[in-house]
């Protein structure tokens, strides 16, 4: 089962023309689903940089790729969406520290935010500097069954 960790930015009011952030994530209990390595992301932007590091991932744009400011203004701008899934390996329970978010830069001219942890919304509500996941163990959803061959059931009530 896959999960997805968005990013997006609060401009406060102010077009955000470029972006570096570090997206760090404990592998020991989840890891990106191969292949996607930010596929999703903001098309207003140019097409993101994404480089896997020892702790995460580092994702840059350089600049946008629309004149139409409402696309990179606001309060909930849509940065990238990356997907996740948990490792085998991964405990039952809750397991914290398992993202966190530090921005290098977000710019305008002049820049809006630089060299700054990131907030994270998880489970919990609120902001938190690492966010936290609860693993559930996997549940039976069903049972099936086979016959060779067809059987008629009485389902009468017996009185």
């Amino acid at each position: 089962e896959t999960f997805e960790v968005v990013v997006s930015a609060h401009t406060g009011g102010q077009a955000l023309t470029n972006w570096q952030f570090n997206l760090n994530f404990d592998d020991s209990l989840v890891e990106l689903v191969p292949g996607d390595a930010g596929s999703t992301f903001n098309s207003a932007f140019s097409q993101p940089q994404v480089v896997r590091t020892s702790t995460g991932l580092d994702a840059l744009t350089l600049s946008v790729s629309t004149t139409d400011v409402s696309q990179y203004t606001g309060t909930e701008v849509h940065i990238m969406t990356f997907r996740f899934r948990f490792l085998a390996s991964a405990p039952e329970g809750t397991q914290t520290n398992v993202f966190s978010l530090f921005v290098n830069s977000m710019n305008q001219n002049p820049s809006l935010v630089t060299n700054t942890p990131g907030i994270v919304l998880d489970h919990r509500g609120g902001a938190h500097a690492e966010g936290e996941v609860i693993v559930e163990a996997v549940a039976v959803a069903g049972a099936h069954a086979y016959v060779d061959e067809a059987e008629l059931v009485n389902t009468a009530p017996l009185t």
